[in-house]
């Protein structure tokens, strides 16, 4: 599970994934021994939740969604369960739900996690930043403008006075916030935010990462489209680069 999660943090879903099969055999194993080995409190739920994340992060959307759905019913009977865990369930549910293209769903899933956030007696700024970059997401989805600005500007905000403007989660509340630009017409905007995710993202999560390539490739069509014809060239080739290399190892 170790080996697991440090492929997950690097992008490498495929070999994740492997660890996670081979964990749950062991665990399989262990378990119908003689002498039965049971797993510590918690452990069975972070195997779920990780796979569920896995198969978020490899685009299969209703598989994660078993999964998440899964998590949060264990969740519901685990007292070793964090409160914290049990809503970041919730919110990678609704975002399988909005990707799946169920945004009524989501929306439903993503504030009744802001409501639990806003009366818990235990402060999490970081998880109600999440479930507001998720909301902005599903308004964006329907082209509500406005309503996705009012969000993504909740979430940037929080993000950026609790984490930091150098966040993991800063960059991609900003790529967010750059397909917002877009869809309202401001291409340059749009590429001037994007390219500051970009920059952020590259010495957090590594130069081969997934989330680069999509940013990378979304760069691309917005030079493109503004007549930037040799930028954009330069900027789909280093998409191509790290698509390669994510061919060549995350098999």
């Amino acid at each position: 599970m170790a080996v697991a999660r440090m492929a997950y943090s690097q992008g490498d879903y495929h070999a994740a994934l492997r660890n996670l099969e081979s964990a749950r055999m062991r665990i399989e194993e262990l378990q119908s021994a003689p002498i039965p080995i049971r797993m510590q409190e918690g452990e069975t739920h972070r195997l779920i939740r990780l796979f569920g994340k896995t198969y978020l992060g490899l685009g299969l959307y209703k598989a994660a969604k078993d999964y998440f759905q899964q998590a949060i019913e264990l969740a519901n009977v685990d007292a070793s369960v964090l409160q914290k865990e049990r809503i970041s369930d919730m919110r990678h549910l609704a975002e399988c739900l909005r990707l799946n293209g169920e945004g009524n769903q989501a929306e439903e899933v993503y504030s009744k996690c802001v409501e639990e956030l806003k009366t818990s007696k235990v402060a999490d700024e970081s998880s109600l930043a999440k479930a507001y970059l998720g909301l902005g997401q599903v308004c964006l989805d329907r082209k509500e403008l406005d309503k996705a600005d009012h969000f993504l500007a909740l979430a940037l905000g929080t993000f950026e006075r609790i984490k930091g403007g150098k966040s993991f989660w800063y960059a991609r509340t900003l790529m967010t916030i750059a397909r917002m630009h877009y869809l309202a017409g401001r291409t340059e905007q749009s590429e001037q935010v994007l390219e500051e995710a970009l920059n952020l993202l590259e010495p957090l999560v590594g130069p081969y990462h997934p989330l680069r390539a999509r940013a990378l490739n979304g760069l691309a069509a917005l030079l493109k489209l503004e007549g930037k014809d040799l930028a954009a060239d330069e900027t789909f080739a280093h998409m191509q680069v790290i698509e390669h290399y994510l061919r060549q190892h995350d098999v």
